[in-house]
């Protein structure tokens, strides 16, 4: 095992013991996927609070394996997340070999690459990303994953097979019909449902809004969920209204977002048990079946 094999193991060991990751999977795709390959050239930025944008100080590939989120266009504020982050919303999903997976907001393909080696090559990612040049750079970084197909195109439109779960990589006021629809019985949705600025410093970064991150599963033709972790990510252009973030803002304003138990999307009137009534769906207190 070379030096930086052992940095990366260690990177994976530490990220699993700190948040208590259960996919064993998981853990082996971090020590083992190279984050370096992804990120373009060092020295890196790195987004680090409160001082915004950091360069590491040289080009050595070990300075990646930290959790940071890195630049890869600082200009408009597009990173590749904090592991700790993305790892624990994968680990939500409960991906497992041989799994259907759809990424919407690849990137440059890191997470691809890492849900790509979780599910195997019995397995399948679809990954999705609007930006043309990220796509593009993910073709390229994904070769050795076959079992990953790099869509460029819009996930909010993109309606890919069935999937056993979907991870949505940007912050969206609503679920996409066609995500729904798209899951497979049983099938698991991560979306980052974001609307708040963040106080200073950090709101300074004004594209990464603030939320949570909801993961929804399919039960026969209810869905139960629940709000796991706050975040703080990108728009996701397409999943984005005025009227969802309005509602949005002022349901997380009012607090109440660990009773979130179902996302309804039947026709029903506003009452006590809506933590977030939309015309097109509810965030409800009941329990999927109830």
């Amino acid at each position: 095992m070379s030096e930086l094999d052992g940095i990366r193991r260690r990177y994976a060991e530490e990220l699993a013991g700190r948040l208590g990751l259960r996919s064993k999977r998981l853990v082996e795709a971090l020590a083992t996927v190279a984050r370096e390959d992804f990120v373009g050239r060092g020295p890196w930025l790195t987004l680090r609070a409160p001082e915004g944008y950091v360069s590491t100080p040289d080009a050595d590939p070990a300075r990646v394996y930290a959790d940071i989120p890195i630049a890869l266009d600082p200009g408009r504020l597009l990173n590749n997340g904090a592991p700790s982050l993305v790892a624990a919303l994968i680990d939500a999903l409960d991906v497992e070999e041989g799994h259907h997976v759809v990424h919407i907001g690849a990137g440059t393909g890191y997470y691809s690459a890492i849900l790509g080696e979780i599910v195997g090559r019995s397995g399948h990612v679809t990954a999705v990303e609007l930006d043309r040049g990220f796509a593009a750079s993910a073709v390229r970084n994904l070769t050795a994953w076959p079992q990953v197909t790099l869509v460029a195109g819009d996930g909010t439109r993109h309606a890919a097979q069935p999937a056993d779960a979907i991870l949505v990589s940007a912050g969206c006021t609503h679920p996409k019909a066609h995500w729904l629809d798209g899951l497979l019985p049983g099938g698991r949705l991560l979306i980052p449902f974001t609307g708040i600025r963040p106080p200073p410093p950090a709101a300074r970064f004004g594209r990464n809004l603030a939320g949570q991150g909801l993961l929804v599963r399919r039960q026969g033709d209810r869905f139960a969920a629940r709000f796991l972790i706050g975040m703080g990510v990108s728009f996701c252009h397409g999943a984005r209204d005025v009227i969802h973030e309005r509602l949005l803002i002022e349901s997380f304003r009012a607090g109440g977002a660990s009773e979130v138990r179902s996302l309804v999307r039947f026709a029903h009137p506003r009452d006590g048990k809506c933590w977030l009534h939309a015309p097109e769906f509810c965030l409800s207190r009941r329990e999927p079946h109830s």
